[in-house]
């Protein structure tokens, strides 16, 4: 009877050790997910900053050439043609695939 109690005994001690490994584990595998969480939102907050930061210099560079162009002497529909086409082409600007792009 006895040994059957130690057993038992023993038994227990397994089944109690097993779920703490298998806590300890998920623990991990947890923290793990949460790490791969965060690289992910720090990836994608460093891709949208450099697409910010590309989109504002192509915006800085448009208005340059923009000036330069509206500086030189032009009739009044040249200047209204020049600020038509710059509208247009910030419309058009292809800021997903700069995005893909930068992201890659």
């Amino acid at each position: 009877m006895e040994s059957i109690k130690a057993e038992l005994e023993i038994e227990k001690l397994k089944a109690i050790a097993e779920r703490k490994n298998m806590q300890v584990g998920f623990e991990v595998e947890l923290q793990k997910l949460k790490n791969d969480a965060e690289a992910e939102k720090k990836t994608a907050e460093s891709v949208s900053s450099k697409l910010r930061a590309a989109v504002e210099e192509t915006r800085s560079k448009d208005e340059f050439i923009q000036k330069y162009i509206m500086g030189k002497r032009v009739s009044a529909e040249e200047k209204f043609q020049v600020e038509e086409f710059f509208k247009q082409y910030r419309l058009d600007f292809p800021t997903s695939k700069l995005k893909d792009k930068l992201y890659a």
